[in-house]
């Protein structure tokens, strides 16, 4: 996931970045939709093992994207394949002419030495930013995954049935579809870093209104907001961070933030099933979920902006043949 942000934050237009990360990034949530129709329709037939089954076939994919994705236009210039970015070149840009003597550069010299290092993640004023990432990350998958992994089961501890429970794991999944969408087009309009705070803050909201007694049909609208707000911001949280490291250490500072976060992962069903075990008020545990939200807002909203990497474009420069 991080390398995916990174190519698509290095390929997309700026004025539309954004909401091509997202679009792409929603199928993510659109993966936890057919999961739940699966295990809807097909786990009282065919047991369990039926969706793990059906998981195996976008393997079938690969081949499709090997062919289909280019490669980073930054990882060619360091190899010097001038035959593939001249390719490249002229796919985005088909009126552009590029001769056989034509070189291509970054527009700034990258980091010199071996390799990428974290260290670099705290260079040039990025180091608060980055660890607001780092929380930012981990509340966020914290939220996601203590509510796919737990979300069915509280709603049937509630008094739904497991069909019902399925649904309402559609409906998040749903939302956060919508969210990731309608984030990105907001995040290209406006600043994305307060877009990102609202929505964080939103989910903690909508997650403490999840404790209040409501009809169901409402219920359905709070969980998708839920989803919109959680993992659809946490999408717009991964464009956010591949727009803010430069070139050169992006699927490095999105692959670090998102190393942390899958911390929040581990701890979430763990924390959750404890307050499940201790048999308290189902309240609590949504509680406990929004206060996440509002943690990764207050993170969000101390991201230095004005650090973040200003656009960089490959040029292409003429070199005359020796007189």
């Amino acid at each position: 996931m991080p390398n995916i942000t990174a190519q698509m934050t290095e390929y997309a237009p700026k004025r539309i970045r954004s909401f091509l990360t997202t679009v792409m990034f929603s199928g993510y949530a659109i993966g936890g939709i057919l999961a739940a129709v699966l295990g809807k329709q097909f786990i009282a037939q065919f047991g369990w093992q039926i969706v793990f089954f059906a998981a195996g076939v976008p393997v079938l994919l690969i081949p499709f994207i090997l062919k289909s994705m280019p490669e980073s236009l930054s990882f060619l210039v360091s190899r010097r394949d001038s035959s593939q970015l001249r390719q490249i070149a002229q796919s985005i840009d088909p009126g552009l002419k590029v001769g056989a003597n034509d070189t291509f550069r970054p527009p700034r010299a990258a980091h010199s030495g071996a390799g990428v290092t974290v260290a670099q993640l705290f260079q040039d004023g990025r180091g608060l930013s980055t660890v607001m990432f780092w929380v930012a990350f981990f509340t966020g998958l914290f939220m996601i995954y203590a509510l796919s992994t737990w979300l069915t089961k509280l709603m049937a501890m509630s008094g739904y049935s497991l069909g019902s429970a399925l649904s309402f794991v559609i409906a998040l999944n749903v939302g956060a579809v919508i969210g990731s969408i309608g984030g990105g087009w907001l995040a290209d309009r406006f600043h994305i870093k307060w877009v990102v705070v609202c929505m964080y803050a939103l989910g903690g909201v909508f997650l403490y209104m999840m404790t209040l007694k409501t009809s169901t049909e409402v219920l359905y609208f709070i969980i998708a907001a839920v989803g919109a707000c959680s993992t659809g911001a946490q999408i717009v949280v991964y464009a956010y961070s591949g727009q803010y490291y430069p070139s050169d250490i992006r699927s490095t500072g999105i692959g670090m933030a998102s190393g942390i976060g899958r911390m929040g992962a581990i701890a979430a069903p763990l924390l959750i099933g404890l307050i499940v075990s201790l048999q308290l008020p189902l309240e609590q545990n949504f509680l406990v979920i929004g206060a996440a939200g509002v943690v990764g807002a207050i993170a969000l909203a101390c991201i230095n902006h004005g650090r973040s990497a200003s656009e960089l474009t490959l040029k292409t420069l003429k070199t005359s043949a020796a007189t």
